[in-house]
């Protein structure tokens, strides 16, 4: 079983700067209550949650785009106090990230922890959360296999991108397919049905046809990429580059 503990550093009491925004918050979520925008004060409480509790955590927390890959990663989600135990078996959570669950729970640094996972890679994170603002807690699997880097992660997700989203650009896939037939018929058509033997370009065109395909295909799906949300968190998280490395400790069992 492999681990990677993510150790959370505080600080005693709030900056000047977080209990002004924290009074602020305050005043705005009673006026909001009272004309009875309810959405609006849900908001604010979340807000005030992150800067009251959220304040006090000196470590940085994960940037937009890293809750973005982890996302998309990680695709299933459980509170951490009432785990699905019939969908993921989390019995074999390491011992030492219950316990730094606890420890986070008797900090009262976070209001909500979730465990995030895909079953079938065995693969789980923990991560606190206040409001809007998400802390990574800790990361294992039950396989003892190396945890992949972030950057391994990235790449995974580029890799296997096309193949799980191919149902979303049918139509453009068919339109690549039509553009390859269009060639390899015309090819068909001048060796068999004319009975053209001597020219090379009746030989040529099924192969322009194939390299047609491989191309369009390539390039539609490049497109989608850079267009998708998870694309441009890539492309964001890569120009910035500075996932936090706050790790205390890294073992494997």
């Amino acid at each position: 079983m492999s681990y990677r503990i993510f150790e959370i550093e505080t600080r005693p009491t709030l900056t000047n700067e977080s209990i002004h925004r924290a009074e602020v918050l305050k005043k705005e979520i009673c006026r909001f209550v009272e004309i009875g925008t309810n959405n609006r004060s849900q908001s604010l409480r979340m807000e005030f949650v992150g800067v009251t509790r959220g304040g006090l955590i000196v470590t940085p927390s994960l940037t937009p785009e890293e809750s973005t890959i982890w996302h998309e990663w990680l695709t299933m989600s459980w509170s951490a106090c009432d785990l699905n135990w019939s969908i993921c078996d989390f019995s074999s959570m390491p011992d030492i990230v219950i316990e730094h669950l606890a420890k986070c729970k008797r900090q009262e640094g976070f209001v909500e922890y979730q465990v995030r996972g895909r079953c079938q890679a065995d693969e789980y994170v923990l991560v606190g959360i206040n409001g809007s603002v998400e802390h990574l807690l800790a990361r294992w699997n039950k396989r003892g296999h190396r945890l992949m880097t972030f950057d391994d992660i990235k790449r995974e997700m580029k890799r296997r991108w096309p193949s799980e989203n191919r149902f979303y650009f049918f139509f453009d896939e068919i339109a690549c397919v039509l553009a390859c037939l269009d060639s390899v018929l015309a090819g068909v058509y001048g060796r068999w049905i004319i009975g053209d033997t001597t020219s090379i370009t009746w030989v040529l065109m099924p192969i322009v046809g194939v390299v047609v395909f491989v191309l369009l295909r390539r390039r539609l799906y490049a497109r989608e990429w850079a267009k998708s949300e998870i694309g441009q968190a890539i492309v964001r998280h890569d120009l910035a580059h500075h996932y936090p490395e706050n790790d205390s400790t890294v073992s494997a069992i």
